[in-house]
């Protein structure tokens, strides 16, 4: 069994064994953005609802997302065998987080070489918001501390 790599710096997307996998739809991509933003801790059933949906889940969201999460594992451990438990994308009390090596996420490595540079703990660098805000980009831009000793005037 190969680990899948994910992206989401740039494009999201999946390959295992060297193969892109397809993510061709959009619900796809969103709960892998949010699950990696989670970096291996769970989202509750009923949160990635409201996140899905801008805080207004349709009737049968839980549903859709069981469908989403099943065909998510298909794509993520093609070779899993059916009705076998999953091991990347994984369920946890009433929702589900991803279960994944720091080397198996690009955005996670980012961190990862940052903290090195900077010398303080990869999750206290980077918030990632795979989803607009609904204020605008003030989420985009909070929690990005300063680097030491660079400064922040423009160059001309």
């Amino acid at each position: 069994m190969s680990t899948p790599q994910i992206r989401v710096l740039g494009p999201i997307g999946v390959s295992v064994d060297g193969v892109r996998m397809d993510l061709s739809k959009r619900r796809h991509r969103e709960i892998i953005a949010i699950l990696v933003a989670l970096r291996g801790r769970a989202i509750p059933t009923a949160d990635l609802a409201e996140e899905l949906w801008d805080g207004m889940p349709p009737n049968g969201a839980v549903g859709a997302i069981r469908s989403f999460v099943g065909e998510l594992r298909r794509i993520l451990e093609p070779h899993r065998k059916p009705r076998t438990l999953a091991s990347v994308l994984v369920t946890v009390a009433d929702g589900y987080a991803l279960r994944l090596d720091a080397n198996a996420v690009d955005a996670w490595r980012f961190e990862t070489a940052l903290a090195g540079a900077v010398g303080a703990a990869p999750t206290m660098l980077i918030h990632i918001c795979p989803l607009p805000s609904r204020s605008g980009t003030e989420a985009h831009t909070r929690n990005f501390p300063s680097v030491p000793g660079r400064s922040r005037r423009r160059r001309g």
